[in-house]
């Protein structure tokens, strides 16, 4: 629910929503997993465009992707969170961008159990 996705992500700018630590865009969905597997469960994404239909407090992680799209080169891939309105909320808001795809990057969905 949305209380708890709230409670879940309100530390993301921290590292600490992952158990502690600090790591690049593309491990934090690993983090999640790994350090709070009671709160957190992978899902299966089948169509790109379903990550535009994602529930409130998902956690998108891509990983690593082509290089020159970006000033990171893609070294360390992006994660955001749904709003569960087809927004991403990560360095930015705005719609949901695939993109990252297009740049062969493999996409990790996490949600609030």
């Amino acid at each position: 629910d949305q209380e708890f996705a709230d409670s879940k992500n309100q530390n993301a700018g921290d590292g600490s929503y992952a158990g502690g630590g600090y790591g690049n865009g593309k491990d934090m969905a690993d983090a999640l997993l790994a350090n709070n597997p009671e709160d957190w469960i992978e899902v299966e994404i089948d169509d790109i465009n379903d990550l535009k239909n994602l529930p409130a407090g998902a956690v998108v992680s891509w990983s690593e992707y082509d290089p020159y799209h970006t000033a990171s080169n893609g070294v360390y891939g992006h994660t955001w969170i749904s709003d569960g309105n087809g927004h991403e909320i990560s360095d930015f808001f705005g719609d949901v961008n695939l993109c990252y795809a297009d740049w062969h990057a493999t996409v990790t969905v996490v949600i609030p159990r």
